[in-house]
This record gives structure tokens, C-alpha cells and sequence, in this order.
């Protein structure tokens, strides 16, 4: 017998209560009359008297219901006495992995068949429950006196009970096998921590001991970390089964595409060969590289296509630079008269490697591109005529970038553009609020570069290298690159460009206040990082230490370039602070150095221009909806958003008020997202990682398997 909640034992000190009470109980002797004591001698005498327990089968009673309800809370749990009422001794989780892989040959079928013989084999007085495993653990049959046919699923969970009698709930299970078998697997991925981790909460639930049944393709990028990270205590016994063939191989490309212009696109390819070693005597032989074609197509027109060589285990990436749209453009124009029309493309693959695969859903990359579009960049400054040579240099590069079309805004704008891609707002680092226009675009999910240029109070004095020897000016170059960033900057593209110290020094420390001040309003840690900077003179003097300044802006802001002494040029907001934004799709990047052409030659050196292309590319990469989702994954809309899923259908309309909605991604292909903002394009596809057929070894499975053997 085992208790729930022996703590309630605990309890049982309660019985000396009734004890006490019988042992202070008052006994008052009974008055008895007597005729006159008038005439008696009055004599004082000690009588003692020893108390005894009085009602002994009361106390007994009493003592016998505080034990029986002390016992009841407790919970007990009698495991012999539920085998000798014919109840089940053991719940049995038949677990079958419903990943994208599993689709390979004949894997889902093996795994299928296994899972039947191993319900067959179960004695008559066992439970056994049903589960599928992928992004999320999900019960599609259970043994209805488990009790577990509801209560141990997730959310979206489904579960088809039998009849209470063991060949009842059998005939069940064996039924939804039987559906599986037809059915075939879906195409989202398996981690095999978060199936680890859905285990153990059905284990820690069942009235039971668990003991699972996993059957699985043992999929190598399915183990994030070591095999001791499987290991869930809550579980009793563990059985692995996996469906894999040594000689399995697998041919699989991923494509992307984006607009070069109104024409013409670029489309890059990623093409996998994976394949199972190949032993001879022992000895580990190489495949030899073999050759691919790769092609680009509309229907059955073939746009672009070319060979490329693969070898085993080894990812060959693509690239299409030009590829002449025009003659589907229209014909999309004929036909695709709706505004959620797309431009349907596909990579496929061919070649003597696909005459051997196994696995043909993933020889082919379809994509959806809407009509192109160039992006809309706003510039807004907020004091014109003391920042103009910021201005030119800004806009003079953005014009020079392919697909991008600029337009200047005026200080009194008070409504964003709808069509609007990226704000870049041009101010003085003593201002470096965000105009309320800005912060509206930017809570909305919009895309904004913040660009604290400074006043060009040194505008008379234009410096060049010469001078600057001359007026002994010590040069500052930019130096420290945060190059492990999505940005992707190089170090080496820094190398020319420098900021000028007696110049810049003031207005870049100051800028970097303000932005303390601004975004770490209302937290201590913050605060006080404020306050170390204002100790240190910024503001104040120019004998300031920016490697101080940098160190207290990491609480706030992550700093991608800052230059050799320190000083921060390229913040990025961390995520959660004021500055972020509420949007989970917002980007926000603060540029934190002038632009004049004379504190710094940042604006006249070769890097400029890449460097601020790079910076639209990565603000508008995710700016408001990512390009690319996996199967299986969640994403959040507006209630002013309007889903259409690839075969047209709206996913949900526009609602009113201002809450959410959440939508998992199951089906593959082009979704269409529509806002105030305009159209939007999202491919949803299966993730590449599930096309390699890399395995875990015999020995790691083992291992695996045997930390439960020990621990039982």
C-alpha cells in the first residue's frame, strides 16, 4: 500500500486530544441532604482520591474515528487490492513517431506493425493508451478505464475510448492502427526532449506504472543535446523500437526566392544528399560524388536549371542570380485578377539519384511570390535645417539600392504612410525620443532605424585625415564588430572608417544617455546604470570613459559596433524593453553617432552604403511577418488581420477589438497575410532537418534505453 498524501498522517497526533479531555473532565459529588448539623463537632480532614478514565469505549470511538479520517485524507493507494478485483497492473503508452521522416520507404509501416504486436501481447488485465508524437504529443485511442483518455493529452488532444473489458479497449486501439496504417505520417518535426517531456506528464498523471513503447526512425537531429537529457523519472520502464534501414538515403532541396526587380528574381537552393555509410571488409568506403539537376519552373515551363554535383552528408547551396519572370507574370495577370493572387514557382530536383529515393515529397520546393513590390522607405527628420548633411548622406545611399524606393517626410507628418516598409528617422542625440508617429509605426510591428546624427554644430569645421594631423585630432576607428550577429557584419569592412574624438565625443556619450534615461525608465538595475553614467561626465566634461557608457548600455541594448576606445555606434534594443516595441514582429535599430561628414567619415567611406543596405535587409527580414515558418509552428495575428491558407481559404476574418489570435501552422505551402499595410507572403514549409537521414547509433539507442532498466 502506498499513501498520496501521507503527510496528512500527521494528523494522528490529534488523538491525545481526546485522552485530555477525558482526563480533565471535572467529577462534582452529588449533594445529599442531612437534618441539622447544628449540634455535630466541626473537624477538618485531607481526602485523596485517584482519578480514573471514565466511558473507556467513548474514548475508544473517538480515538478510532480521528485515525479513520486521518487515513482517508492520506489517500491510500492499495496496488494488491486492484489485482485481486481484475483491475489493470500496468498502463502500457504505445508511443508511434508522426514526424516528416518517418514518410521514408517503409518505415511508417514497420513502425505500425510493431505497435500491433505489442497490443496483441499485452495481458487481459493491462491498460494501454495511444499516442503520436511530433512538435506535440497528441492521444488519438486509450483504454477507457485508465481514466487517463482526456486528462493526459494537450490542448488540442482527441481521444476514442473502448469499452471497459480488455478485448474491448484492444479492438479499439487495434482499430485506430489499422487508420494510422492508411493514413501515413504528418510532416511536422520530433524533438526527442519535448517526447520525453510529454511522457513523463501522461506518467505523472496515471494511477498507474508506465511503461512505454517508442517506436521511432532514431533520427540524429531529433537528439538536441546528450542522451542523459532523456531520462524522466516518472516513467517505470522504457522499450525502443526503431524502424530504420542501414542502407537509407535521401535526396532533398529547400529554396528561397526574392525580387531583384519588377522581372526578375533571385532564387538560392539548397540540395542534401544523406546517406547511410557504406562498409566494405569493415572499412568505411565514401560514395562518390554524383550529379543533380537543379531547375526552376512555372507549371511545367522551366525557368532556369542547372547541374551541380552532391556528395553524401553534405549540403550544396545554389544560386539562380537572374531568373526571367515575366512570361508567368502574364499570365498571372490574366488569371489572378484576386488581390491574394500569387506567382506559384517550384525547384524540383532530377537525375539517376532520384531513381533510388525513398522519400519524393521533398525532391520538390514549392514557393509563392506576390507581385513585386519596391520597398517603401520614409525618411523623417525632425530638425531639417540643422541636420542636412546627414540628411543627403542618408538619402543619397538609399537611392543607390536596388528595389527601394525613398521619399522624404515632413516634420508636421502625423499619419504613417500605410504602404511603408522601413522609418528611418534622423534626430539630435539630446532628443532621442522617438516622434509619436515613429513610436505608433513602430508598436504597430513597423521597422525603424533610428539615426542620432547630431546637430552639425562642427559643420564649419570640415575635417579630413590631413587636418586633422594638423589640429592634432586623435582618430577613433571602428573597430569592434559584433560579427556573430544576424547583421553579418565584417570587421574588416570597418577598417577605413573613424570618428574624430574632441568632435564626437560629447554628442556620442550624450546620445547614449538619453537612451539609458529613455529605456531603462522605471528599473533599478537601469536607474543606476544611469547614474554611473551621469557620475562618469557625460554631459559634463569630456574627460568620460565610453568603455563605462558601454558597459551600462549592455543592460538595455546589445551593441553591434561601437568603436576601438568603446564608444556605442549600432544598438539593438533587447527584447522586453520600451524601446522594442510591443509587436513580437518589430525590429529597431538606433544608429548613435553623426553623419555630418566631419565628426566622422563614416558617411563618405566605402562602407556606407553596404552597411545601411544591410541594415534594411535585416530590419525588413522580419519586420512584420518572417518569411518562412515550419510545419507545426504557431504563430500570433491581430484582430485586424486576415489569413488566407494556400488553397485559398481565409484561415479567420477580421474581428473587432484588439485581441489576439493564435494559428498552428499544419499545412505546407504559400500562406497570404493581409493588413492595413498591405499583402504579405509566407511560406510554410517542412523543416529541412527532417530530410536528413542521419541516424543515432545502436549503442546510444541502448544507452538510452538502459537508464531505465537500471533505475527499475
Amino acid at each position: 500500500m502506498s499513501l498520496l498524501a501521507p503527510l496528512f498522517l500527521l494528523g494522528l497526533l490529534g488523538l491525545v486530544a481526546p485522552w485530555i479531555l477525558h482526563r480533565l473532565q471535572q467529577r462534582d459529588a452529588p449533594p445529599t441532604e442531612f437534618p441539622s448539623k447544628r449540634f455535630l463537632k466541626t473537624t477538618s480532614s485531607n481526602t485523596t482520591r485517584r482519578k480514573q478514565l471514565r466511558f473507556r469505549w467513548l474514548l475508544s470511538l473517538r480515538w478510532l474515528l480521528l485515525a479513520l479520517l486521518c487515513l482517508l485524507f492520506a489517500e491510500p493507494l492499495l496496488k494488491h487490492a486492484r489485482e485481486a478485483f481484475g483491475e489493470p497492473r500496468t498502463m502500457h503508452l504505445l508511443v508511434l513517431d508522426n514526424s516528416f521522416s518517418m514518410r521514408h520507404g517503409e518505415r511508417w509501416q514497420r513502425g505500425v506493425s510493431h505497435l500491433e504486436d505489442v497490443l496483441a501481447g499485452l495481458d487481459a488485465d493491462d491498460a494501454a493508451t495511444l499516442m503520436l508524437a511530433d512538435t506535440r504529443m497528441e492521444i488519438i485511442g486509450a483504454d477507457a478505464s485508465s481514466g487517463l483518455a482526456e486528462s493526459a493529452g494537450e490542448e488540442n488532444n482527441t481521444a476514442s475510448a473502448g469499452s471497459n473489458t480488455a478485448s474491448g479497449y484492444k479492438e479499439e486501439l487495434a482499430r485506430q492502427l489499422n487508420l494510422l496504417q492508411r493514413n501515413g505520417p504528418g510532416n511536422r518535426r520530433l524533438q526527442y526532449e519535448t517526447m520525453m517531456d510529454g511522457i513523463a506528464r501522461f506518467a505523472s498523471e496515471s494511477e498507474l506504472p508506465v511503461t512505454a513503447h517508442v517506436v521511432t526512425d532514431a533520427q540524429q537531429n531529433a537528439l538536441r543535446a546528450g542522451f542523459n537529457t532523456l531520462y524522466r523519472e516518472e516513467l517505470q520502464e522504457l522499450e525502443l523500437y526503431s524502424v530504420n534501414d542501414a542502407a537509407d538515403s535521401n535526396l532533398s532541396v529547400h529554396a528561397s526566392a526574392r525580387w531583384l526587380d519588377e522581372n526578375t528574381i533571385t532564387v538560392d537552393a539548397r540540395v542534401l544528399w544523406s546517406s547511410s555509410a557504406q562498409e566494405t571488409d569493415g572499412q568505411t568506403v565514401a560514395a562518390d560524388a554524383e550529379l543533380v539537376s537543379v531547375a526552376v519552373n512555372s507549371g511545367t515551363e522551366t525557368l532556369a536549371q542547372m547541374d551541380v554535383e552532391v556528395l553524401p552528408d553534405k549540403a550544396v547551396t545554389t544560386s539562380f542570380d537572374s531568373v526571367d519572370v515575366s512570361v508567368p507574370l502574364r499570365q498571372l495577370g490574366t488569371s489572378g485578377a484576386d488581390s491574394t493572387a500569387l506567382l506559384e514557382l517550384d525547384v524540383s530536383l532530377g537525375g539517376a539519384l532520384l531513381e533510388a529515393d525513398q522519400l519524393p515529397e521533398d525532391n520538390v520546393s514549392v514557393f509563392g511570390l506576390a507581385r513585386h513590390a519596391p520597398q517603401q522607405i520614409r525618411l523623417l527628420a525632425t530638425e531639417p535645417l540643422l541636420q542636412e548633411n546627414a540628411r543627403i548622406y542618408l538619402a543619397t545611399a538609399f537611392r543607390q539600392m536596388q528595389n527601394v524606393e525613398l521619399e522624404e517626410l515632413s516634420i508636421n507628418t502625423t499619419q504613417m504612410p500605410s504602404d511603408t516598409d522601413l522609418l528611418v528617422v534622423l534626430q539630435p542625440p539630446g532628443d532621442a525620443r522617438l516622434p509619436a508617429v515613429a513610436d505608433s509605426f513602430l508598436q504597430d510591428g513597423g521597422a525603424v532605424l533610428q539615426v542620432l546624427g547630431g546637430h552639425e554644430l562642427q559643420s564649419n569645421r570640415s575635417v579630413s585625415r590631413e587636418l586633422g594631423a594638423q589640429l592634432q585630432i586623435e582618430a577613433d576607428p571602428l573597430t569592434r564588430v559584433d560579427t556573430s550577429h544576424p547583421l553579418s557584419l565584417n570587421a574588416r569592412d570597418w577598417s577605413e572608417a573613424v570618428l574624430y574624438r574632441d568632435l564626437w565625443q560629447r554628442e556620442s556619450l550624450e546620445a547614449a544617455r538619453d537612451l539609458l534615461a529613455m529605456y531603462g525608465s522605471g528599473d533599478t538595475d537601469d536607474a543606476s546604470a544611469a547614474a554611473v553614467i551621469e557620475d562618469s561626465g557625460v554631459g559634463g566634461n569630456l574627460g568620460l570613459s565610453p568603455r563605462t557608457v558601454a558597459e551600462t548600455l549592455r543592460a538595455v541594448a546589445s551593441i553591434l559596433v561601437s568603436s576601438n576606445r568603446g564608444t556605442p555606434v549600432l544598438l539593438e534594443p533587447l527584447q522586453g524593453s520600451t524601446a522594442a516595441g510591443n509587436s513580437n514582429h518589430s525590429r529597431f535599430l538606433i544608429l548613435a553617432t553623426p553623419l555630418d561628414g566631419s565628426s566622422s567619415n563614416l558617411p563618405i567611406s566605402p562602407v556606407f552604403v553596404s552597411f545601411l543596405n544591410k541594415l534594411r535587409a535585416y530590419l525588413l527580414q522580419s519586420a512584420r511577418y518572417p518569411d518562412e515558418l515550419f510545419s507545426g509552428e504557431t504563430m500570433n495575428f491581430g484582430s485586424n488581420v486576415q489569413l488566407f491558407s494556400p488553397a485559398g481559404e481565409p484561415v479567420f476574418k477580421l474581428a473587432s477589438g484588439n485581441a489576439t489570435r493564435s494559428y498552428t501552422m499544419n499545412e505546407t505551402g504559400s500562406y497570404v497575410i493581409l493588413d492595413q499595410s498591405g499583402q504579405h507572403v509566407m511560406q510554410v514549409s517542412v523543416d529541412p532537418a527532417e530530410s536528413n537521414m542521419g541516424v543515432l547509433s545502436a549503442e546510444g539507442l541502448a544507452v538510452w534505453q538502459q537508464q531505465y532498466g537500471d533505475a527499475n
